[in-house]
């Protein structure tokens, strides 16, 4: 039996008991009333940034601080959004509003999105598999809420450039060693909602 423990693992077992005390009183599967207000609160600052104008190239894109306009806050708008929509405690909960947002937000993924399937990174990397499967993390992720909560509509939205997406993806491509991991997760979150034996 080990008596003594290092520096880190006496770190990570007192993060673990305090996140387990403050969560003790929850029943379990729901969370706590204060993060559904802190993520509604963060959800309404991206959503009040996000160019609605339909006669914009960047049409439910979200402007980083410097004026460019990346898949990723696209994308994290769809995963926000989708865990908004579906948690009944949320402002945003089944508002049509949200909705229609999240439409443009995948609107603007499926216009980023190359012949090949792939987005680029603007700053730095085109027609790029693995800144698609960063991308795919967060869209499968809404696509699975939707998928799991019999919401046809709103997976809808994503199903095509998930599947565009796909076809990138198992052609590959890395830049780093740790991509090789980013695709494969990305494949399994895709061959989860859409099984497909590439």
């Amino acid at each position: 039996m080990k008596l003594e423990m290092t520096r880190r693992e006496a770190i990570a077992l007192g993060m673990t008991s305090v996140a387990s005390l403050s969560l003790s009183a929850q029943p379990e599967g729901d969370a706590p009333s204060s993060v559904v207000q802190a993520h509604d609160e963060k959800l309404k600052q991206v959503l009040d940034a996000q160019v609605t104008d339909p006669q914009s190239r960047w049409c439910g894109a979200v402007p980083d601080p410097w004026g460019l306009h990346h898949c990723h806050a696209a994308a994290g708008l769809l995963r926000d959004g989708a865990a908004a929509y579906f948690h009944p405690e949320s402002g945003f909960h089944g508002r049509v509003e949200l909705y229609e947002r999240m439409r443009l937000a995948a609107g603007f993924l499926a216009r980023s999105q190359n012949d090949q399937g792939n987005i680029d990174l603007i700053v730095t990397n085109f027609n790029s598999p693995p800144d698609t499967g960063f991308v795919v993390h967060d869209v499968a992720a809404a696509a699975k809420l939707a998928k799991t909560n019999g919401d046809s509509a709103v997976l809808s939205l994503m199903e095509d450039f998930l599947r565009r997406a796909g076809r990138g993806l198992v052609k590959g491509g890395i830049h780093t060693p740790n991509h090789r991991w980013v695709v494969c997760a990305a494949l399994a979150q895709l061959h989860d909602l859409f099984p497909d034996p590439q």
